[in-house]
């Protein structure tokens, strides 16, 4: 991490990249002796490092500025409301003395692997496709979003078995769209479409 290399006195030229803030709240501003704090509650895409941006904030008026406090709130379907610490599930499987899976399951803390998935485009496969897939080949990128493009990312789910890949966007050396497995949940025996 940059701040890392900050600390031992480095210094490493940042490659320029586009990002969205969706929305930016100032919760509060003090001045504290002199020094100005502000909290500040921003909506972002992926990809947006923080404490850049709070240099470049700093940068833009003036003043200076850097991050002294970073909390994720929120990341896709979790919120962190929902979170819980690892003495709390510790805890939850010691009092239930139970399996400590159970005792999470029990309690409404495990989550459906889909939930991971939620925002994410389906690609849907036939047998063949999904062999491949689970294979390690890859599938023509037949899907397309709104503006025509394929998306970066997708997940592979089966009627009646969930969610089973998560694909990323590649090409072939010909320059073809398609998509490989980033990460395979389960085998073409759970899935019932035998073995190739």
């Amino acid at each position: 991490p940059l701040y890392d290399l900050a600390r031992q006195g480095l210094e490493v030229e940042r490659v320029a990249r586009r990002i969205r803030v969706l929305s930016v709240v100032t919760e509060s501003v003090s001045d504290e002796g002199g020094v100005l704090r502000a909290v500040l509650l921003l909506r972002c895409t992926k990809g947006t490092y923080i404490r850049s941006l709070c240099v470049d904030l700093g940068h833009g008026s003036g003043l200076g500025a850097h991050a002294e406090e970073l909390l994720r709130t929120e990341c896709g379907p979790f919120r962190i409301e929902a979170a819980h610490t690892l003495e709390e599930i510790e805890e939850v499987g010691r009092f239930r003395g139970v399996d400590a899976m159970d005792a999470l399951a029990e309690a409404g803390w495990l989550l459906a692997l889909e939930t991971a998935v939620a925002g994410m485009p389906v690609l849907p496969l036939d047998d063949a496709a999904a062999l491949r897939i689970v294979n390690g080949r890859e599938v023509p990128a037949d899907l397309r979003g709104d503006d025509g493009i394929p998306p970066r990312n997708v997940a592979v789910l089966r009627a009646g078995l969930g969610l089973m890949a998560v694909c990323r966007l590649d090409e072939t050396e010909a320059g073809m769209p398609v998509y490989r497995a980033e990460r395979v949940f389960t085998d073409a025996a759970e899935w019932g479409i035998g073995h190739g």
